[in-house]
């Protein structure tokens, strides 16, 4: 073989054997449970409602590069004025991520969303407003075209 191509299998292999390593590494060292309360925090900042993660958060990463997050027992509260009882709860939720869209392109690629015993409460008060619109991305002044399909997969408990 000539050096030029020694050097670039060379590279090649170190390549495949970082993400590797870095695919075992990544789940042993960073706990996505550390920043349960961080989540909570941002969901309180950014819709005034209160996000329980009652179960583990549990990493992990998959070749072909796609970050895996399975996630237990979920309670997202009601907006104010309704009722005390939750807008949402879930015995578990999955989602998968693809890593490549993220580093190459800085676009957000899920694959797939799991939602397990999900129960949403979906209520109109007297004065004929709704505990859900206050969640949606569209303000009143902003034009939106839809960036995405999601497609529903329903999972027994």
């Amino acid at each position: 073989m000539t050096k030029l191509l020694k050097i670039l299998l060379g590279i090649v292999v170190s390549l495949v054997l970082i993400v590797v390593l870095a695919g075992i590494l990544i789940p042993i060292l960073v706990d996505p449970n550390d920043y349960k309360d961080e989540i909570a925090q941002q969901v309180l900042d950014k819709t005034g409602r209160t996000l329980t993660i009652e179960g583990d958060i549990d990493l992990s990463i998959s070749l072909p590069l796609s970050v895996s997050l399975e996630l237990g027992k979920l309670e997202l509260s009601n907006a104010k004025g309704f009722t005390d009882k939750p807008f949402a709860r879930m015995q578990g939720a999955s989602l998968y991520v693809a890593i490549m869209p993220l580093l190459t392109d800085n676009r957000l690629d899920i694959g797939e969303i799991k939602l397990a015993g999900m129960e949403l409460n979906l209520i109109k008060n007297k004065q004929g407003l709704d505990n859900w619109s206050d969640l949606s991305a569209e303000k009143e002044s902003s034009t939106s075209t839809p960036a995405a399909t999601a497609q529903a997969t329903k999972t027994s408990t």
